[in-house]
């Protein structure tokens, strides 16, 4: 579960969880990091930030009194005030047999002062040196926003010559799953749900009642069930996290819920992973990720291919975020787009919850773009799509409306006409709508390859000349977006 190797160490874990040994012992982050690099280190040492962010504070398990200066107390807490005092330590600690565990937050801020630069190229030599035999291990949360203010271009951290990896990840907005791939045996997601995590939490939580003991021979089949509907009935949520997560915590404490167990044990012998999803079992975080995760697949749409392999898109990309700051704004439209499929979807309304699904796979690619003219063309791509999902909500609206008998009045006459000519009108309108959203796209994408605003490849211009030609010329009969009657359920209160 937790690789240790010298030099530079990642570890992206939850601070505020419990972790669980092979062993069943249930310990906090640091001391569980202790305990991991105890065994291949005569010494572990735990660095903070000070409050003034002007050097460091050093916390240790009292272990540490052979390699710290002979002066300081053992297992005492004490400070590295100055660049130069630091530079000492840290070449004492990683020339011997010494694991620095810190922050990389705390790291980034301490380091990036100016008068510490002299201290943090003598690191970076020494975590690469071959002769190395100590490790720096920084440790970041495991909640993708939680680490945006260090993981940046500008950041001390994203220079080539501390990790390659992490400056390749930073400045290509890569994945969390990259950067893990990138740094084998060097990159540890510590709050992944894994058999490595999750089976001691079950082991821990039937050897705590004697009637599950008979049980013990299904504990591999329990937890990999678990797993299963921890990470979204199926869908990978790690490497990396976003907003909530079901923590190991609340995961043991629900396995000492007789209630909960038995569940748990009657869904694996089925085959079949919890009918309740992992979200559900307990009290997370809400976030736009939350609901990509758990969109609906209607049964009417089961055999479509392209809202199927939009579904899962949406699903992969929300489970694996990218090691870059979001776009508010983008984010913003993202939500909106989500709530207003599930209202559509709640109203049974499939083909206007189908366009909500394009819209979304649509956004949910563009949430890390910050280049001006690309965010500009993506806002407005999300607008049409709104207008477009608007009009075909009003077109649903008017196709039930019409195969209900209005009363043979002059004002039921007036509104069956009102809704004809609606259902004449507004299939022109979408497929408009539908043809502006792919030229838009077209252009978009034609930035994002050239990355030249306002410059389009020939080819397709070409394209785009070629859809204009398409397209039927606006008659008078055909209205706008804005000149749409809106539907409204107060214009047939008769």
């Amino acid at each position: 579960m937790f690789s240790v190797g010298t030099g530079l160490q990642l570890v992206f874990a939850d601070e505020n969880d419990s972790y669980f040994t092979q062993s069943l012992l249930r310990l906090n982050l640091h001391q569980f990091l202790w305990l991991s690099l105890r065994e291949q280190y005569s010494a572990v040492c735990f660095l903070r930030a000070s409050e003034d962010d002007k050097g460091f504070s050093i916390h240790t398990f009292g272990d540490c009194n052979k390699i710290l200066p002979s002066d300081w107390l053992h297992g005492a807490q004490q400070t590295l005030s100055s660049a130069g005092k630091a530079q000492k330590c840290f070449q004492k600690w990683l020339k011997g047999k010494t694991a620095i565990v810190c922050p990389a937050l705390d790291f980034y801020k301490v380091m990036s002062r100016a008068n510490w630069k002299e201290c943090f190229d003598k690191i970076v030599k020494l975590i690469h040196a071959p002769s190395g035999n100590g490790a720096l291990v920084l440790t970041a949360s495991c909640y993708a926003e939680d680490n945006m203010q260090w993981q940046h271009k500008d950041s001390i951290l994203a220079q080539e010559a501390f990790c390659v990896a992490l400056r390749k990840t930073i400045l290509n907005h890569e994945t969390y799953e990259y950067l893990q791939q990138s740094m084998p045996g060097r990159c540890t997601f510590l709050s992944a749900y894994s058999m490595e995590t999750v089976y001691p939490i079950v082991l821990r939580a039937a050897m705590g009642k004697p009637e599950r003991l008979e049980q013990l021979d299904d504990l591999e089949r329990i937890s990999a069930c678990l797993i299963a509907a921890c990470s979204g009935n199926g869908t990978r949520r790690a490497p990396g996290n976003i907003g909530g997560r079901i923590t190991f915590a609340a995961l043991y404490q629900a396995l000492l819920r007789d209630s909960f167990w038995d569940e748990l044990v009657r869904e694996s012998a089925g085959g079949s992973n919890p009918s309740v999803k992992g979200r559900a079992m307990f009290h997370v975080a809400h976030s736009y990720a939350a609901k990509c995760a758990e969109l609906p697949l209607p049964k009417a749409l089961e055999e479509d291919g392209s809202t199927v392999q939009a579904i899962r898109h949406i699903g992969a990309v929300v489970c694996n975020p990218y090691c870059c700051a979001e776009n508010k704004s983008i984010v913003t439209e993202l939500e909106a787009l989500l709530d207003r499929a599930l209202r559509q979807w709640k109203a049974k309304d499939i083909n206007t919850y189908k366009i909500c699904i394009q819209a979304i796979d649509f956004a949910i690619g563009h949430v890390h773009d910050w280049q001006e003219d690309i965010v500009e063309n993506v806002i407005k791509i999300i607008k049409s799509y709104q207008t477009y999902i608007n009009l075909s909500d009003q077109y649903e609206k008017a196709r039930k409306l019409e195969a209900k008998t209005v009363a043979q009045s002059r004002l039921g006459l007036e509104v069956r006409k009102r809704i004809t000519a609606q259902l004449e009108v507004l299939p022109k309108q979408m497929s408009q709508c539908q043809d502006a959203i792919l030229a838009m796209t077209v252009k978009l994408s034609a930035v994002e390859i050239a990355e030249l605003p306002n410059q389009v490849p020939d080819i397709l211009n070409a394209a785009l000349d070629e859809m204009q030609e398409e397209k039927p010329e606006k008659t008078d009969s055909t209205n706008t977006a804005e000149d749409v009657y809106i539907i409204r359920d107060t214009d047939f209160d008769f």
